[in-house]
């Protein structure tokens, strides 16, 4: 996927977090003012990580944050498989942002097999899992 701007992870924490209020009102700008942004999915994953560890958010509210980004019109990511993600990521607490992206890759069947020694994806809705 291109787009004519690539963001990264510290300008989504800014905006997300407003630690800094005028960094943060840049990058509502940015994503406001037309054009395309390109989000890459493992920013998605890095985002995630970062609000939870350095700024302790839990994980409804990096939920909130992270479906509230996927509304502006300028952001170009998959957003179908981040949405479902996400709500793997919400629903599902013992899986961790690259889990439940990969959880999702297998309910949108972009895979035929899904290969792992991990039992938690045994409870989760669509996965079967495949070991070795």
């Amino acid at each position: 996927m291109r787009a004519d701007n690539l963001l990264d992870t510290n300008l989504i924490i800014r905006f997300l977090t407003a630690d800094d209020p005028k960094k943060a009102l840049k990058v509502k700008r940015l994503l406001s003012r037309g054009g395309q942004i390109f989000i890459p999915d493992m920013v998605f994953a890095e985002i995630a990580w970062v609000l939870n560890t350095a700024y302790g958010i839990n994980r409804e509210e990096i939920y909130i944050k992270l479906k509230s980004l996927l509304n502006f019109n300028t952001v170009r990511c998959d957003k179908i498989l981040i949405l479902l993600t996400l709500e793997n990521y919400h629903n599902y607490s013992f899986l961790s942002f690259v889990d439940a992206y990969l959880a999702a890759l297998v309910q949108r069947k972009q895979s035929k097999s899904f290969y792992s020694y991990d039992r938690d994806f045994d409870k989760v809705k669509g996965v079967k899992r495949i070991e070795p």
